[in-house]
C-alpha cells in the first residue's frame, strides 16, 4: 500500500487559516487531496490536523481525516513527529509501503508529477526521494553586514556559465515506510525535477497572490491539472 499523507494544523502566523481559504474557487487543503487521490499507485490518502474544518474537508473529498494531538500541533512541531504518531496508533502501517508527504502549501504539482516520483523512487529502490527545481544561482549574502564578494565582483561568472544546481521546491517527499526513523530523507536518496515555477510556497499574503497568479496562468492546462483521456485512466 501507498501512503499520501498530507500535513495541515490549524495555526499559521503568516496567512491566517490558510489551509481552509479558497485558492481559484476550492480550499487549499483539496488541491493536494485531489492530486493525491488522482495519482495512479496512491492508495490512501490521510490529512493529519489539529483543525475540525480540514478535517470536514478532508471527510467530504473522501479522504481519511486523522486528529493531531495538541502537543503535535504547535508551530515548532515537526511534521515528522506527526507521522510517528499517527503509524504508531495505526495497524495499518504494517502493510503501507511508501509514504508520499505532500504539503499543501505547494499545490501546483500534478497527480502526474507524483506518479512519476512514486515510479522513479521504485525503479531505483531507493529509500527516499525529494522533489527539486533547477537553479543557476548559487550565490547567497549573509546578515553580518560584510557583504564582500569571494572573488572581486568583475570576476563573477556570468549565469548562464555558472553550473546546473539544484534545491528543494517542498513538493514531493516520498520514503520507504520500513527504515523510517523519523526522518523524511534517509539512506539511498534521490531527486524528482519539477518545472521552475513549483519553486514556490505559501509562507506569506503576498506568496498567496503569486501562487493564484501561477495556478490562473496554468489552470487551463489538462497536463497541469493531470487531466488524461479514458484510454490513460
Amino acid at each position: 500500500m501507498n501512503l499520501a499523507f498530507i500535513p495541515a494544523r490549524k495555526g499559521s502566523q503568516g496567512v491566517p487559516g490558510k489551509n481552509t481559504k479558497e485558492l481559484l474557487g476550492k480550499p487549499l487543503i483539496q488541491w493536494s487531496i485531489e492530486q493525491a487521490q488522482d495519482a495512479r499507485g496512491v492508495d490512501e490518502v490521510w490529512v493529519s490536523s489539529d483543525d475540525p474544518e480540514v478535517l470536514a474537508i478532508a471527510r467530504d473529498c473522501g479522504a481519511e481525516p486523522l486528529l493531531r494531538p495538541e502537543q503535535l500541533s504547535g508551530p515548532v512541531a515537526q511534521i515528522e513527529e506527526s507521522i510517528t504518531y499517527h503509524l504508531s496508533v495505526d495497524q495499518r502501517r504494517l502493510s503501507i509501503d511508501y509514504i508520499l508527504l505532500l504539503q499543501p502549501t505547494s499545490p501546483n504539482r500534478t497527480s502526474i508529477d507524483i506518479e512519476r516520483a512514486l515510479g522513479h523512487i521504485r525503479e531505483t529502490d531507493a529509500d527516499s526521494l525529494v522533489s527539486m527545481v533547477a537553479t543557476h544561482s548559487p550565490f547567497y549574502w549573509t546578515r553580518d553586514r560584510d557583504l564582500s564578494w569571494i572573488k572581486p565582483y568583475d570576476e563573477r561568472p556570468r549565469r548562464q556559465d555558472i553550473p546546473e544546481v539544484f534545491q528543494e521546491n517542498g513538493n514531493i517527499y516520498i520514503f520507504k515506510r520500513r527504515g523510517f526513523r523519523g526522518d523524511r530523507v534517509y539512506g539511498k536518496t534521490v531527486s524528482y525535477c519539477m518545472e521552475p515555477d513549483t519553486a514556490h510556497e505559501i509562507d506569506t499574503p503576498l506568496d498567496w497572490l503569486i501562487m493564484e497568479q501561477i495556478m490562473k496562468e496554468r489552470h487551463g492546462d489538462p497536463v497541469y491539472r493531470g487531466d488524461r483521456t479514458e484510454s490513460q485512466r
